[in-house]
């Protein structure tokens, strides 16, 4: 569990009066404070709130999360709160080939090579939503939220102790909550080389 409070801005109320904090009230009926907040800002989150991770003897792995988190911001210029809360579920599976040779000619010449070969594939739902709770009123709507779907797929590949070979695939799908915004998809998928300069 983590969480964050932060006050974003405050200023000296010049209608307190510190030797008589409780004489006079404003139009409200309410005493005046002593300092003046704009935003208050409280950030808190289970990430992961349930987490499984697997490592089996056949190189196989599996994983499973549920995350969960949420924004409050209180705004005391207009009195409304506005959470912001998210939902994720996370499912994953890898495998790992190892020792696995590779053969290619290059110069004329047939050459092998000996690396290990790792799959990982990860697939994730969230679910964000935005409400807007006016105190004054007691009224609350949704603004705003969306669904995201993702999936990612990356293998590499060790042609050599320092170099790496990639190749992933990336998808996300998003369908808002208001009516208002349009679906929308993106795809990447490329090949990746990775040189380490260490040992």
């Amino acid at each position: 569990y983590r969480s964050a409070y932060s006050i974003t801005n405050y200023t000296n109320n010049l209608l307190y009066d510190q030797n008589d904090p409780f004489g006079e009230v404003d139009i409200s009926g309410n005493y005046y404070n002593e300092k003046l907040y704009t935003n208050v800002n409280v950030i808190e989150e289970f990430s992961p709130l349930v987490q499984v991770d697997l490592k089996m003897r056949n190189s196989l792995s599996l994983k499973a999360e549920i995350r969960k988190d949420r924004a409050l911001n209180m705004n005391f210029n207009n009195n409304t709160l506005t959470e912001i809360k998210g939902k994720e579920y996370v499912i994953g599976m890898g495998y790992r080939i190892r020792d696995l040779k590779v053969r290619y000619k290059f110069d004329g010449k047939n050459q092998t090579i000996k690396g290990d070969l790792n799959l990982r594939a990860d697939l994730s739902l969230r679910d964000n939503l935005t409400l807007i709770r006016d105190i004054d009123e007691d009224n609350e709507q949704i603004t705003g939220g969306q669904k995201l779907f993702s999936l990612r797929f990356l293998a590499d590949y060790a042609l050599s102790r320092n170099l790496t070979g990639s190749v992933y695939y990336d998808q996300n799908s998003s369908r808002y909550a208001i009516s208002t915004s349009f679906p929308r998809n993106s795809f990447s998928a490329g090949i990746m080389l990775r040189y380490n300069l260490g040992n």
